[in-house]
């Protein structure tokens, strides 16, 4: 924050800079959420696929907690980005041919 006041930026502008440089990226489209908080927020919901992927990691977590896999939220998580990267190469492999 001192970097940036010394640039000459207001203390209301550096801490609005601060905040939107830390914004957390949705990991179904890659946009900042907005209002989110790092380590926290994971999909934004303004996109319908995005709501679909948070709707998928939440039913992946409470199946993962009921079989009482150790750390159901990162395995969760490390499912769906697993699912997203190959619906992603999936796409890709579609439009190339």
């Amino acid at each position: 924050m001192e970097e940036l006041i010394g640039e000459g930026k207001s203390a209301k502008l550096a801490m609005r800079q601060i905040y939107s440089m830390n914004r957390p990226f949705c990991f179904s489209c890659g946009d900042q959420i907005k209002g989110g908080k790092p380590g926290i927020s994971m999909f934004c919901q303004s996109k319908v696929e995005c709501r679909r992927w948070y709707r998928r990691y939440r039913t992946l977590k409470e199946k993962f907690r009921n079989k009482g896999i150790e750390n159901p939220k990162k395995q969760a998580i490390a499912t769906v980005a697993a699912e997203i990267f190959i619906k992603e190469r999936m796409n890709e492999s579609r439009t190339t041919n």
